[in-house]
């Protein structure tokens, strides 16, 4: 599992997930197992999406910790 900081974080803000409280850039093992809890609950939230892996679940978090009101795109 990656961690890209902000997105991740604010993903998890937006989740109400505890990593963006306790996120340190010094990795430290509490980081990286609330890490892997978010990727575990949303993996689960995310089953009739049928994610194929853990890049998946990356992709959408960073989907998701990007996103910003007002910026969707526009098709004709």
């Amino acid at each position: 599992m990656f961690l890209k900081p902000e997105a991740t974080k604010d993903f998890a803000t937006r989740v109400g997930h505890p990593l963006a409280a306790i996120y340190d850039a010094q990795l430290t093992y509490e980081t990286y197992v609330s890490l892997i809890d978010l990727a575990v609950q949303t993996e689960r939230e995310l089953k009739v999406l049928a994610p194929r892996d853990r890049i998946d679940i990356q992709s959408f978090f960073w989907v998701v910790g990007d996103y910003q009101e007002g910026r969707e795109s526009v098709y004709p």
